[in-house]
């Protein structure tokens, strides 16, 4: 588990990786975009990872992810991210950020996620949530994980998708947050 001021910082990594892949997903294409591409193509190591810093709160998981969200939102061909897609799917540990993020990327990708997506599914907890391995206590992180998954398979029923939302609604604090 990750302690209060680690899983804080955590989120707030998170939402900075979620606010740059908005930009790079919903933006028109930069002046610099292939410098850009071209600079994250140096940060990767012979096993599809990219150089990460002690500095970092990524993961590499996280980081590869979010580099292969980014090559695939630019229209990068597959062959840019095969290794990285590679070292994703290698990857053991099972939790449910990890899983979803191998969803999101594969089905991008036009790999079958339905075995990730059942494992995702059967994740649900009695308040709607998910939790970050089967039995764990619901949390906003990865139920909006799971919920980015969902809502772009088409393959769930409406159930699942809105206790999952009824569950972030009842977390939500009165500030917003």
């Amino acid at each position: 588990m990750i302690s209060g001021m680690k899983k804080q910082l955590h989120c707030r990594y998170l939402s900075l990786l979620w606010a740059f892949s908005f930009l790079i997903f919903s933006a028109p294409v930069f002046a610099n975009q292939q410098a850009a591409l071209d600079w994250l193509a140096t940060q990767q190591v012979v096993d599809g990872s990219y150089t990460a810093t002690t500095s970092s709160l990524a993961t590499p998981v996280q980081s590869v992810a979010e580099v292969i969200r980014a090559q695939q939102a630019t229209g990068q061909p597959a062959t840019a991210s095969s290794a990285a897609l590679l070292y994703l799917n290698n990857d053991t540990d099972l939790n449910t950020e990890y899983l979803a993020r191998k969803v999101i990327v594969n089905a991008t990708a036009g790999n079958d996620v339905t075995a990730l997506t059942n494992t995702l599914i059967a994740r649900q907890n009695l308040d709607g949530g998910f939790g970050d391995q089967a039995g764990y206590a619901s949390n906003v992180l990865d139920t909006a994980f799971v919920l980015e998954v969902l809502s772009s398979s088409g393959q769930v029923s409406n159930s699942i998708i809105s206790a999952a939302i009824q569950y972030l609604q009842n977390e939500q604090q009165a500030d917003g947050g």
